[in-house]
């Protein structure tokens, strides 16, 4: 196309050659026609004269139609340029959505990572609850074992026993049984012998100065000494 353009450009010389190539083929023409006219007597320089003319307006011709194909030449390259314009225009859209696309390729493989990791909390989290679960049950053995040994001190309905501070013999002063000593005050300290003379119970009653109440079986014989105010409380044995 540039070749053909660059040929248009020099469209003088070219009207030159073809004027060039009809001027000799009209003088051969012209030339045979002249003879036979002259052998004749018909050919009149008038005829001549019209010849050339036609000559002339065919190059007019020539001349405009090259003209109208320069401007539809100028024409195609302008949507030439204003198609690579948008293709290239189209290419950078495309680049930016390819962009796009790999960002988006992107935070889908960090979902993934995401998605595995809270996977793996979610089954930690399965593993805590099932401890926790087994951690309650065993609480709930336990306390229904304390419920059990908290039940088995049945108290009797018995009236309590009030001692002062003192010495008592058990069966005279104390009836036989199964007791709970507590403290009346602060606390103090409690002892029961046996009527042998060993030693069955020696602790401090109270929460503030000892270990708080105490159960023990009192028989016949026994020797109970506190050295403050104590409640002896019946339980059944």
């Amino acid at each position: 196309m540039a070749k053909f353009k660059k040929l248009l450009s020099n469209k003088k010389i070219l009207i030159g050659l073809v004027a060039f190539i009809i001027l000799i083929l009209g003088y051969a023409v012209g030339s045979g026609s002249a003879k036979a006219n002259l052998d004749e007597g018909k050919v009149s320089y008038e005829a001549l004269l019209s010849k050339i003319e036609q000559l002339e307006s065919t190059i007019k011709n020539v001349e405009s139609t090259i003209e109208d194909k320069e401007n539809v030449l100028d024409e195609v390259e302008g949507k030439v340029q204003e198609a690579n314009d948008k293709l290239d225009e189209e290419e950078s859209k495309l680049n930016s959505k390819k962009d796009e696309v790999d960002e988006i390729f992107s935070l889908i493989d960090e979902k993934e990572v995401f998605s595995s990791d809270i996977e793996a909390l979610q089954k930690e989290l399965d593993n805590k609850s099932t401890e926790v679960d087994e951690i309650s049950s065993l609480i709930e053995v336990k306390q229904s074992e304390l419920e059990k040994i908290e039940n088995s001190i049945v108290k009797k309905k018995a009236e309590p026993i009030d001692l002062l501070s003192g010495e008592y013999i058990v069966g005279s002063d104390v009836p036989a049984g199964r007791y709970q000593a507590t403290n009346v005050g602060r606390g103090s300290n409690f002892v029961v012998y046996s009527s042998g003379g060993s030693l069955k119970v020696n602790t401090i009653l109270g929460d503030d100065w000892g270990d708080g109440d105490y159960v023990f079986w009192a028989e016949d014989g026994d020797f109970i000494e506190t050295a403050a105010q104590v409640k002896l409380i019946p339980i059944e044995d």
